[in-house]
């Protein structure tokens, strides 16, 4: 069984994203909506364009039982008409395909992954390098990535969210979208908040800001997907708290478990 099953190839041209290369079971129409709202949250409009990254996955729009996980990077544009393009490059983002039940399988590849496209899209100078035999042969090769042989983790023993703050950790994110370690004053003053608690595995996406972008959220998601296979094995739950209800009960948990008064 391969954990990825297709590859789709998005280019940012002139009017706007559009499929280059679909080597999936999906049809133009979703090929095209998948490129539109992919490169929307991890490319278009934003200043802080992180490439050479994959990301944690999106859902396929219209398909609840697939997800992609986007790899951003850029090609030469001048010959584009749109002077950003002369001047930033052509977006270009890989989607790996995937069914969501596989999910954890491709999240233990993520590391394999991204260093072999990173390898792979560094070859690309323009858009006539990006060939769908090149794109045909990049995908063979990720499907030969196998997962790692499955680690007898123990299970999570259910417990209050907060529980004793020797088993906390706290991180904000950096322009590039990196997890920051930072002590609870200061990640509590951050627009977004990764909470990490070791006793019951477990990692919440904290909304601390109504004025979070989609774009911001979702690199917490994917900071906190990537931290999860890097520094945990995939063992972690990961859960986004943005129910303000929720958020002040956690909240008033942590600050009470570090002696600070709830106006902190």
């Amino acid at each position: 069984m391969n954990t990825i099953d297709g590859i789709l190839l998005a280019i940012l041209e002139d009017y706007g994203p559009d499929p280059l290369v679909n080597l999936t079971e999906f049809d133009l129409g979703t090929a095209t909506s998948l490129s539109i709202a992919g490169m929307t949250i991890v490319a278009l409009g934003s200043s802080d364009r992180v490439y050479q990254r994959l990301f944690g996955s999106i859902p396929v729009p219209g398909n609840a039982d697939w997800e992609a996980m986007p790899f951003i990077f850029n090609v030469f544009g001048g010959e584009s008409t749109d002077d950003r393009i002369k001047v930033q490059g052509r977006e270009c983002v890989l989607f790996l395909l995937f069914k969501a039940e596989n999910r954890s399988h491709a999240y233990s590849i993520h590391s394999d992954a991204e260093q072999l496209l990173i390898q792979q899209t560094q070859k690309f100078n323009t858009r006539d390098d990006m060939t769908q035999e090149v794109i045909t042969s990049i995908l063979e090769q990720l499907q030969q990535i196998s997962p790692p042989a499955p680690q007898e983790v123990s299970t999570p023993v259910e417990s209050p969210i907060i529980t004793e703050k020797s088993g906390l950790e706290f991180f904000t994110l950096s322009p590039e979208g990196d997890p920051q370690s930072t002590s609870l004053t200061e990640g509590l003053k951050a627009p977004l908040m990764l909470l990490v608690n070791h006793v019951n595995q477990t990692i919440l996406r904290l909304t601390l800001s109504e004025s979070v972008s989609e774009r911001k959220a979702y690199l917490a998601g994917s900071a906190a997907t990537k931290m999860n296979v890097e520094r945990y094995q995939n063992a972690y739950r990961i859960r986004d708290v943005d129910d303000p209800l929720e958020i002040h009960m956690v909240l008033e948990k942590i600050k009470s478990s570090f002696d600070l008064p709830s106006d902190t």
